[in-house]
């Protein structure tokens, strides 16, 4: 499946850092989650129609340059950006295995937008 329960929680002062919070993949792909980008749009998207839009109106086509990860539990997410995917890594910084269930970890990240 693909990542769940994608929300915005904040926008950083710049206009550039969007904070936002996501369940894991359900079954992680071999190479990463791939359309990052596609997923933090619609999340945006959804955020300003919502009325929730946590100052996000207008920012729809956002480019991210890179991931920052806050609290998410054991893994790191990482941002491939030629590739426009999210790869998690573990622990001792490898790349989980694929088809691992990390949909009970909530990740919270900082995207870093252009």
């Amino acid at each position: 499946m693909a990542l769940a329960n994608v929300s915005i929680d904040d926008r950083g002062r710049n206009g550039f850092e969007i904070r936002m919070s996501f369940d894991g993949d359900d079954d992680y792909p071999a190479g990463g989650t791939p359309d990052f980008k596609t997923v933090l749009r619609a999340a945006i998207k959804a955020a300003a129609l919502a009325a929730t839009d946590a100052n996000v109106r207008g920012q729809e086509n956002v480019e991210i340059v890179d991931v920052i990860p806050g609290d998410c539990g054991v893994f790191l997410p990482a941002y491939d950006l030629t590739n426009d995917k999210l790869i998690v890594k573990d622990e001792a910084f490898v790349e989980v295995v694929p088809a691992t269930d990390l949909s009970p970890t909530r990740f919270h990240v900082t995207a870093l937008c252009k």
